[in-house]
Formats: structure tokens, C-alpha cells, sequence
């Protein structure tokens, strides 16, 4: 093989790798294979009250009109932080039978990963924008895909 064949054969795989880049398909594909570690993480953050954001998850136990007295919403507060005490208090963790937090799955969009859940009316009270990663664990997951990508690359050249 002469040195124009092994630059048009450079070519080819670098042409290749960039339309999998340009279209999605190789970020995609790396967040495909790891959707139950992203779901986890998920899971993760919820049981520590974490929204998407970083923020407690709102409506925080005090800010939530369900409970009709302040009094009845302490009470609960207390039951639920001495059941999972790892969260700030006033942080809800959407955690009673663990259905919910079991629910979740993950819709793959042109523009990014969508965290879903069966539970609408749960879902919808929340807000979507509370349900996703943290910036932190982004750059965790981010991190990882990146040595995939480069193993990618190096793979073929």
C-alpha cells in the first residue's frame, strides 16, 4: 500500500467518524450503552433531593399546597428525613414504594437525553426541567464517553 492509499484510507475513517460525530450517533450510542448507569445516577440524586439544577428539588415540603396545615407538613418533613436523613430536610425525595423512582427511562432526542417517567401526574407537578443530571454528574458521564470517543478515533486511524 502506497503512502496516497493509507492517506485516502486516513481520510475515509476520519470522513466516517466525523459523520457519526456530526449526527449524533456516536454520543448517542455511548449514552445508549450506558442508560441504566444514567438512570442510577438519576435515582441518585433524587434520593438526595437533588433536581437537575443542583437546587432542591421544588416544591420543597414547605412550599408544597398539599399539605393544609403547617404542622401536618413538619410531621411529614420529620417522618421522611428520618427515613432517608442523607437529604436536606425540606428537599422531598419523590421515595415512598420506590415506583416512581423505578419508572424512569431514558428518550433519546437529536439534542440531548430526555428523563422520563410513566408517573405524569408526579411528573407534571414537579416539572420536567427538575428531572435529569446535575452539571456534576454531566461532566462524570461526560468524562467516561470521552475516553470512549477517544478509543473511537484511535481505532480508526
Amino acid at each position: 500500500m502506497d503512502v496516497e492509499d493509507r492517506i485516502d484510507g486516513w481520510v475515509t475513517a476520519l470522513e466516517g467518524f466525523a459523520a457519526s460525530v456530526g449526527d449524533g450517533s456516536l454520543m448517542r450510542d455511548a449514552l445508549s450503552s450506558r442508560e441504566e448507569i444514567l438512570l442510577d445516577i438519576q435515582r441518585e440524586q433524587l434520593m438526595a433531593g437533588k433536581a437537575a439544577d443542583g437546587g432542591p428539588i421544588r416544591p420543597t415540603y414547605s412550599e408544597d399546597p398539599y399539605f393544609r396545615t403547617r404542622e401536618a407538613m413538619e410531621r411529614y418533613r420529620g417522618w421522611k428525613h428520618r427515613l432517608n436523613p442523607r437529604r436536606d430536610i425540606d428537599a422531598p425525595d419523590l421515595f415512598i414504594t420506590g415506583e416512581f423512582h423505578s419508572d424512569f427511562f431514558l428518550s433519546f432526542l437529536d439534542d440531548g437525553v430526555l428523563f422520563d417517567n410513566y408517573w405524569k401526574e408526579v411528573f407534571d407537578k414537579y416539572g420536567a426541567e427538575q428531572f435529569g443530571l446535575t452539571d456534576e454528574n454531566w461532566d462524570e458521564v461526560l468524562s467516561s464517553i470521552r475516553e470512549e470517543v477517544n478509543t473511537h478515533l484511535h481505532s480508526v486511524l
